[in-house]
């Protein structure tokens, strides 16, 4: 569901998150509970925090889901569970297009919204193309090689396309471009 609402005299547009349903596969409730907090873009620090535990163990509990998974990253952990869920909203799309940026994002219950405004300049092709390959789990130096840039480079444009976004983290980045595909 999505609709154009009027905030301060501008165009913006509220989006429901589909539900990400996370299997089983044997977590426990501490590893599903950081999963979860991992997938809404929160740093190990800040589940830690909440979690009254240390950032380590927080590292290993998601280490231990990552395994029970099958993956090897927030990132890949996003397009796994993106794509399972396979409900994703056509007005996601508009946000990969660079368009629309995130302005805020609301918790409500089991259910997650976004609220987008337009963006005054979208994303370049070059931006396009750093971003899909930093949501794979590409390494800088190898989203460098395929243009011929440098690290630098490439760097610049994985930070302004997630800037257009509105994203914080390679796991959001990934997810956001599975629900758009």
């Amino acid at each position: 569901m999505s609709r154009l609402l009027r905030l301060s005299g501008a165009r913006h547009l509220l989006i429901r998150l589909p539900g990400v349903a996370i299997p089983a596969a044997g977590l426990t409730p501490a590893e599903r509970a950081v999963v979860e907090a991992a997938l809404a873009g929160k740093p190990n620090a800040q589940i830690a925090a909440e979690r009254a535990t240390r950032t380590r163990t927080v590292a290993n509990q998601l280490s231990s889901a990552y395994q029970k998974l099958g993956v090897r990253s927030r990132g890949e952990l996003a397009r796994k569970l993106s794509a399972a869920s396979g409900n994703a909203s056509p007005a996601l799309g508009q946000l990969s297009s660079g368009a629309w940026t995130l302005v805020e994002r609301i918790d409500a219950g089991d259910q997650r919204w976004v609220i987008a405004r337009p963006r005054a300049t979208p994303l370049s092709g070059d931006e396009v193309a750093a971003l899909r390959s930093r949501a794979r789990g590409a390494s800088l130096s190898i989203i460098a090689r395929e243009p011929g840039v440098s690290e630098p480079t490439a760097s610049r444009r994985v930070q302004r396309g997630m800037q257009k976004l509105g994203v914080t983290s390679v796991a959001e980045l990934a997810r956001v471009l599975a629900e758009c595909a």
